[in-house]
């Protein structure tokens, strides 16, 4: 429960230094192991305008005009970084309402050797430097051929050394701040800061599926993480029981989940997928 707890402060940083930015990535797995990767990047017109300010500024002109959100050389490197065999496939620039970023389409031969990370800090244009590094949080599998063949999707682990030192503290913080700011005024300052913000981590099954202990399922599609703050900041009271999570066992968890629009968080260290 405190991979999700150890995230948000990330997130919170991420959208502090990036604005509004929407990170998609959809597995394709099909039935003998093998597939594809779509990773889908969105940001806010408005923050690439600005990032290409700041270049400005800079007095390096040449960057500014040829900044684009679409970088496929830092896309092939981060074929490597998925996994042994990744290679990478495509890549196609978007716009979209506002919006502007890209698609890229990976293949892999073999879902044991893929390594999906849950952080996107590494999305977030560093206007010249470099991101900060930052614990992996990577999503691993095992794959059994079969009819009906097996996926098992382990969650990352709890690393104890990297909880954070005072978790006391950073709660009574959390709490002090709600409870003297006025609910109304912060909500329109989250919706500014967050408006458009989602990551969200899916894995689509070529096949039917037989069985799942999975918490989110819709058809062959299994969601292994969603958080998307414009649903969430329609509720700005449900947005407060997130601080509630590290103190909550497993089933008070999921419960609280539920009730949380905005956020799909897969509470089970081991999923495993049974189709064919």
């Amino acid at each position: 429960m405190k991979t999700l707890i150890k995230i948000l402060p990330i997130l919170f940083v991420i959208l502090s230094l990036t604005g509004c930015i929407d990170v998609q990535y959809k597995m394709n797995l099909k039935s003998d192991g093998s597939g594809t990767i779509v990773e889908t990047v969105y940001m806010n017109t408005a923050m690439v305008q600005m990032i290409k300010g700041f270049m400005a500024m800079s007095g390096d002109s040449t960057k500014q005009e040829e900044f684009s959100l679409l970088d496929e050389v830092e896309l092939r490197n981060e074929a490597i970084e998925l996994g042994e065999g990744v290679k990478y496939v495509s890549g196609e620039e978007l716009k979209d309402n506002g919006r502007e970023g890209y698609r890229a389409i990976y293949e892999f031969e073999d879902v044991n050797k893929i390594k999906m990370d849950q952080d996107i800090s590494d999305k977030a244009p560093s206007m010249g430097g470099e991101n900060e590094e930052t614990p992996e949080d990577d999503i691993t599998f095992k794959f059994t051929k079969g009819n009906p063949a097996t996926l098992i999707i382990f969650m990352p682990k709890e690393d104890e050394e990297n909880e954070f030192e005072d978790d006391s503290a950073v709660e009574e913080d959390v709490e002090e701040e709600f409870e003297e700011e006025d609910v109304e005024e912060w909500t329109e300052e989250m919706k500014t800061m967050m408006k458009d913000f989602r990551i969200s981590i899916q894995i689509e099954i070529d096949g039917d599926l037989v069985e799942t202990n999975a918490t989110y399922v819709d058809g062959s599609t299994i969601t292994i993480m969603e958080m998307s703050f414009n649903e969430l900041l329609k509720d700005p009271e449900q947005f407060k029981k997130l601080k509630n999570l590290d103190d909550s066992s497993y089933e008070e968890t999921k419960e609280l989940l539920k009730d949380i629009p905005g956020i799909k968080f897969e509470t089970n260290e081991k999923v495993e997928v049974v189709f064919e």
